[in-house]
């Protein structure tokens, strides 16, 4: 079994580029984001450490984390250390997961699937790169990343800036991954670049 890092900034299209891989080759998807919001829900893992930090105020009425109240309790100025302390907690969480099913899936993969796919934004930050055989990086301008924040998820130019300069360095990540793969074009070219890279899967 192959397991790829995908990793890219936001707006870069990883998560097209993972349901690419799901789609045409068959690939285990273990999606860093959904992870951290499954491990967060009622009864999970990370659930009754974060309402123990939180407080009750960051729940809705049937008892499931508001993530919109949680990220009004942790990004207030006076609560500065609360960010550090929820992200501790979801991402040790999320790192354990998924290094648990990396394993699982090398010892106990058969024929059906010879391909396993680690999208992250924070690939490197978390380690998850070491779980990796080879890493990604979706690659796409910061312009045009701008623009499709705007109109894929409505973000005024203010808070897509406010998003974008927070990112790792484009640099960093081209050094760090062994593939760069340029999703600026048509996403039909991402498919064919995907496709000549897996050619032997």
């Amino acid at each position: 079994m192959k397991v790829i890092g995908l990793t890219g900034m936001v707006g870069s299209g990883k998560t097209q580029v993972a349901d690419y891989l799901v789609r045409e080759f068959g690939a285990i998807a273990l999606k860093t984001d959904l992870i951290a919001a499954g491990l967060t829900m009622k009864g999970n893992m990370c659930y009754g450490s974060i309402v123990e930090l939180l407080g009750k105020e960051c729940l809705k009425e049937d008892g499931e984390i508001d993530r919109a109240k949680m990220a009004d309790i942790i990004f207030n100025e006076s609560n500065a250390t609360l960010l550090s302390s929820v992200n501790k907690i979801i991402h040790g969480a999320v790192i354990d997961f998924v290094e648990k099913e990396v394993r699982f899936f090398r010892e106990n993969h058969n024929n059906d699937c010879n391909l396993l796919v680690i999208e992250s934004a924070l690939l490197f930050k978390s380690g998850l790169n070491n779980s990796c055989d080879e890493c990604w990086y979706v690659y796409v301008s910061y312009e045009n990343r701008r623009e499709r924040l705007k109109y894929s998820r409505g973000y005024s130019y203010e808070k897509t800036d406010s998003i974008l300069k927070n990112q790792e360095s484009d640099l960093e990540l081209r050094r760090l991954c062994d593939i760069i793969i340029d999703n600026n074009g048509n996403f039909s070219d991402t498919e064919k670049a995907v496709d000549a890279l897996l050619v032997n899967i």
